[in-house]
């Protein structure tokens, strides 16, 4: 049920989790595409390739991705940071 601008909710009907995102916004996020963020090297498959995004999991790198950046990545180890664009 969509709310009015001139309507309100009592905080006490609202969910935990809405309650948790009105308290703190920033406490919820999400990546979109085009966001950077820092990730770190976790493993590489002969087809894929593994990153820890931090709070928001793990990341893999495949496909046409994974060829147009394989010269950076195979200079890569375990825990190495990178800059990537989602």
């Amino acid at each position: 049920m969509p709310i009015a601008p001139t309507q309100t909710i009592d905080d006490e009907k609202l969910s935990p989790m809405l309650q948790l995102i009105k308290i703190d916004p920033e406490a919820i996020s999400f990546l979109r595409e085009g966001d950077l963020i820092e990730a770190k090297f976790l493993n590489r498959k002969p087809k894929m390739v593994y990153f820890d995004l931090g709070k928001f999991g793990t990341g893999v790198v495949y496909g046409s991705e994974l060829m147009n950046a394989k010269d950076i990545l195979k200079k890569l180890n375990a825990g190495d940071a990178i800059s990537a664009k989602i």
